[in-house]
């Protein structure tokens, strides 16, 4: 049953914790109280439970929104414990989707990319047969997956993005563009390092079609910003080194800055109003895996970081903002909204990303074990999705 996509009939329950955290930055947030859902929905908060509703007693608890994750990159390496063998990438999804919910993600948008075939992991048949794979089982998931394309801007492939998009298989879609000093990598040193530790082949072959293929970029970014718009795909920006870059995907209509490479790059993005994009093992870590590139520790640290995604480790979202409000660098109340409410508002999802009444019941019950957030119990759309009951 896909817990995500049901509103089967739920019971009339509440529930009731030490702390609850909306994330609509109320000044109050975070003080005891009963949370009630009906039918999948909030329907109530507060001091007492609302009539006829059955208790649940979650104790010295935080109850929060379920985890909003914009950017996980780790479906390939489920997929591929080790380099010599790889499971099907429907086992693989089922297995993502049980660690997804066990750390309170409850949205959660994995990538898939389209790139030129230098991976033997990121070729466009992989692409297309995590596409089907993720539209077969989605039905039987529990958390609400959906597909973030990352569009390499020197692919050959834009007919197969044009396909997705017309499916309606798309719910956000990047650009990026790798080659050396285009985006991350500001040497070829960087990208052939990179690239090599990835189990890349044909480097010299590759980065020769890249340079070949940089007079198509501009066409090829104007195409996707096209098709996101008539097909209503949440646009972002993934790299952008400069503030040129970042004034270049305002105007294309992107609506997210996705790891930007300098903190000129992050301030311009502010300047828009754009969020930025960076990933929860970077601010755990406290350092970019690039050499030079902004951290998002950094980006936090200046204001500049609007939203924390998973990236390729998915139980570093839950982690790095207990480790924020631990720190003393903000509160909790302020870290969970990088989370929750910062990225569902991104992704133009109005059902969900807070506690409020009307609102979608994806919440998750949070305890601490040895110093460490647990989830105790996750919520989707109204219905137990991980966790046995207190």
């Amino acid at each position: 049953m896909n817990h995500a996509a049901t509103n089967t009939a739920a019971s009339h329950v509440a529930l009731h914790a030490a702390r609850i955290y909306t994330a609509t930055g109320a000044p109050d947030d975070g003080q005891p109280g009963y949370l009630t859902i009906a039918e999948g929905t909030i329907t109530g908060i507060g001091p007492r439970p609302e009539p006829g509703a059955t208790v649940i007693e979650y104790g010295d608890a935080d109850l929060i929104p379920g985890l909003v994750d914009l950017h996980s990159d780790c479906w390939d390496q489920r997929a591929r414990p080790r380099p010599s063998f790889a499971f099907p990438l429907q086992d693989a999804l089922v297995v993502l989707d049980t660690e997804a919910i066990t750390w309170g993600i409850t949205t959660h948008y994995a990538c898939i990319v389209i790139q030129d075939d230098i991976t033997k992991w990121r070729t466009l048949d992989q692409a297309l047969a995590s596409t089907d794979a993720l539209r077969t089982l989605k039905p039987h998931l529990r958390a609400d997956h959906r597909i973030h394309l990352r569009v390499d801007l020197t692919t050959e492939h834009i007919d197969t993005v044009r396909r997705l998009a017309a499916n309606g298989d798309i719910a956000l879609m990047s650009y990026l563009d790798d080659t050396p000093g285009r985006g991350s990598f500001a040497s070829e040193a960087d990208w052939r390092a990179s690239l090599s530790h990835a189990g890349a082949q044909n480097l010299d072959q590759a980065l020769a079609t890249r340079y070949e293929r940089q007079p198509h970029v501009a066409a090829v970014r104007d195409e996707l910003a096209a098709l996101a718009l008539a097909h209503d795909i949440t646009l972002a920006s993934h790299d952008d080194n400069s503030p040129e870059a970042v004034q270049q995907a305002h105007e294309l209509g992107a609506q997210i800055i996705e790891f930007p490479v300098t903190k000129d790059a992050a301030e311009t993005a502010r300047s828009h109003g754009l969020p930025t994009v960076m990933g929860a093992p970077n601010l755990l870590r406290g350092s970019s895996q690039t050499n030079g590139n902004l951290s998002a520790r950094e980006a936090f640290d200046a204001g500049l970081l609007g939203i924390i995604a998973s990236d390729y480790y998915p139980p570093a979202l839950l982690r790095c903002i207990y480790k924020i409000a631990g720190d003393g660098l903000a509160t909790f109340a302020e870290a969970i909204r990088l989370v929750t409410a910062n990225p569902a508002r991104a992704a133009n999802l109005t059902d969900r990303g807070t506690l409020e009444p009307g609102k979608r019941a994806d919440l998750v019950a949070v305890t601490q074990c040895h110093g460490q957030p647990v989830v105790t119990q996750t919520w989707i759309a109204g219905q137990p999705a991980f966790g046995a009951q207190p």
